[in-house]
């Protein structure tokens, strides 16, 4: 489902369109589709950041506490980021599919 829709012309000069005419956001135009975008996207960053957390806490617990070196923590971090997307994945793209 289009959570976004949009209706205008376009006018400009130099090759560059620009948009004017209503924006819609679930159902609500004008102000207060600022206020929503601003909502649903400090909501995304702070979900996304409570599991890339996750993801490192995990990494460095367990096995990962034993890492001394650098380079072993730079990997096991590097996994965390790994993992950390395939999260994001599954959750925007759930049947992605690996062919590797």
């Amino acid at each position: 489902k289009n959570i976004l829709s949009g209706s205008g012309s376009g006018s400009g000069s130099g090759g560059k369109q620009q948009q004017h005419g209503n924006l819609s956001v679930l159902g609500a135009t004008g102000l207060a589709v600022g206020h929503i975008v601003a909502k649903k996207l400090e909501y995304a960053s702070a979900r996304a950041t409570h599991v890339l957390r996750r993801c490192f806490a995990d990494a460095l617990s367990g096995k990962g506490a034993l890492a001394k070196t650098e380079y072993e923590i730079e990997l096991l971090e590097t996994g965390a980021l790994i993992r950390f997307l395939q999260i994001a994945r599954n959750t925007y793209n759930p049947g992605w599919v690996d062919v590797d």
